[in-house]
């Protein structure tokens, strides 16, 4: 499955979908030259990422609406939350609006999450369990041993 970033952490750049039509244009063009799936970093008025449950429902409805049936995911980068464990809270606050994707444990929560013995193992085992099927193939991928 070929996934598309919209639009990650980068600097503002005119090329760097913002706004919500802008990141539903970008979609629509991706999904077109052949991605899948599509991950997207919300942004503010002022095209800062953000976690805030709101924008993250606006984000993924406007990516929907420009690609129906397109499984979509949304960002948790460590940056946004410093905090693992603060940053599993608030996305445990989202609406659940998106298709899932990985949540980003660095930062201290592996050892706050059940059955996390490290930071790599807990974000796999969250990844696999609660993320779109590219990332739940990545995590199965990156959890086997390498030969």
């Amino acid at each position: 499955m070929l996934q598309v970033c919209l639009n990650g952490s980068r600097r503002p750049h005119e090329k760097v979908p913002v706004t919500l039509s802008q990141i539903a244009e970008a979609a629509v063009e991706a999904v077109a030259a052949g991605a899948e799936s599509v991950h997207v970093h919300p942004r503010t008025d002022l095209g800062r990422e953000t976690l805030d449950g709101e924008l993250v429902a606006l984000t993924v409805e406007a990516v929907r609406r420009a690609v129906p049936g397109v499984p979509v995911g949304v960002t948790t980068r460590e940056g946004l939350v410093r905090d693992g464990v603060e940053r599993l809270a608030v996305v445990s606050r989202w609406p659940r609006p998106d298709d899932g994707g990985p949540v980003s444990l660095r930062g201290g929560a592996a050892g706050g999450v059940p059955g996390g013995d490290s930071e790599e193992d807990t974000s796999t085992k969250v990844a696999a369990k609660s993320c779109c099927p590219a990332h739940r193939r990545l995590a199965a991928v990156s959890s086997e041993p390498s030969s």
